[in-house]
């Protein structure tokens, strides 16, 4: 088990542990459940996620966006992304909850394990470098 945090005390950064993890070419399954998503983070790794989406399944489940709304330019490239994702693979795409949903786990399958995230961390570039968050990861064989 290892602790991230944006603080150097801990076992390093959030995005410096996920990362790698989802830019691996064996990298089969990327689920993620969070309240919030940054549309800067997203584009910044879409060729990652489309890319698993085609050796497995990607699947961003979006909590908090049904009743707090977003940007209309958010919703454009959210809406942009489903679809290119779900043209790879239709098991993968962008998912929004009709219930309020604010938790922060991310799965990543690999050929030779699963890494399981949880924590305070929102799929954002804020919440992934600068922000205060922690983020535990539980490895699985």
């Amino acid at each position: 088990m290892a602790t991230y945090s944006n603080d150097t005390k801990f076992d390093g950064t959030f995005q410096k542990a996920l990362l790698p993890l989802i830019r691996g070419r064996d990298c089969t399954e990327f689920i993620v459940a969070v309240g919030y998503v940054g549309v800067p983070i997203l584009q910044k790794i879409e060729s990652n996620l489309l890319a698993i989406a085609n050796r497995g399944e990607c699947r961003i489940i979006i909590g908090m966006i049904y009743h707090e709304g977003c940007t209309q330019s958010t919703k454009s490239y959210l809406e942009q992304l489903d679809s290119r994702l779900r043209k790879v693979n239709s098991s993968s795409g962008i998912f929004v909850t009709r219930f309020s949903y604010h938790g922060k786990v991310y799965k990543i399958v690999n050929n030779s394990s699963t890494s399981v995230f949880i924590g305070s961390s929102n799929f954002s570039s804020a919440s992934w470098t600068s922000r205060a968050e922690f983020n535990l990861k539980v490895d699985e064989p």
